[in-house]
């Protein structure tokens, strides 16, 4: 019997919990049935709770292996947690377009920690889409096609663009390194390692083209799939307040950040928990 209330955001995507006391957050039975949610609903909303840095930490390693990113810097003395940063005077932000975490690493990110420490009054709010429902709506033909295909993920592209976009002359908020040169071949239909369904693992920032395709060859394709992760009725809006915390499924979501704050500063916190090999069977 749970110990807390859970909440559909929709019908396709995420929960939102609630009851849970700060001391129960890491305990041995409330991690298992946050990841049982977590992989069945590919995002849950945490917002009554406003945990350390130190307990963030606790958390995460319940849930799994903690990875590190060579992209964002880590918060001063927790070198686990990555800060995600829109400075007041900062015209664009980390994370503003659609992707999923860690993509082009060979075991990619099984899940992230997020949370909210300084949001603006208005906007902000991150968008998550779901992964396992253009499954079902993918023609027959496709999708014995695309079970058949791999897609190449590089970080090249994606970490060049972000470093122009968010102006990072100064290296207040990323870092400039090998993150920019990672790449990795996943299965285009990929099968969950708990739940067992499927889902399509394509994102725009880190998904370059099919294997054994060019890139040209693979962008009519790959637009297409992406609208249908995309489409309005798969989405969800979380909103932030201080202390807000999301949990998700990097396997089976998309996620992007609104940019929609202008003049304010927004700061959060995020612990990435490490994967495995996807696979297609």
């Amino acid at each position: 019997m749970k110990d807390f209330t859970v909440t559909k955001l929709s019908k396709s995507l995420g929960v939102h919990v609630s009851g849970i006391k700060q001391r129960e957050i890491s305990s041995s039975h409330i991690v298992r049935e946050i990841k049982d949610l977590v992989f069945k609903n590919g995002v849950v909303l945490i917002d009554e709770l406003d945990l350390s840095p130190q307990e963030h930490i606790v958390l995460a390693r319940r849930m799994g292996d903690i990875v590190t990113t060579d992209f964002l810097k880590p918060l001063e003395g927790f070198p686990e947690i990555a800060l995600v940063v829109k400075e007041a005077d900062q015209k664009h932000n980390i994370g503003g377009t659609w992707h999923t975490d860690h993509s082009c690493d060979v075991c990619p990110a099984m899940g992230s920690i997020l949370i909210g420490r300084e949001v603006p009054s208005k906007g902000g709010h991150t968008k998550f889409a779901s992964l396992y429902t253009p499954i079902d709506v993918i023609s027959q033909g496709l999708l014995d096609t695309l079970r058949g295909l791999d897609l190449v993920h590089t970080s090249k592209e994606a970490f060049d663009k972000a470093a122009v976009r968010i102006e990072n002359n100064d290296g207040r908020r990323i870092r400039n390194n090998k993150a920019r040169d990672k790449m990795a071949i996943h299965p285009a239909i990929i099968r969950h390692p708990v739940t067992g369904r499927e889902a399509l693992y394509v994102n725009p920032d880190f998904t370059h083209r099919f294997e054994g395709w060019t890139k040209g060859e693979s962008a009519p394709l790959l637009e297409y799939l992406y609208s249908l992760v995309t489409i309005k009725s798969n989405i969800i809006s979380i909103k932030w307040t201080p202390g807000t915390i999301a949990i998700w499924d990097n396997r089976v979501t998309l996620h992007k950040a609104n940019n929609d704050y202008p003049g304010q500063k927004r700061v959060m916190h995020r612990i990435t928990i490490s994967g495995e090999i996807l696979d297609r069977s």
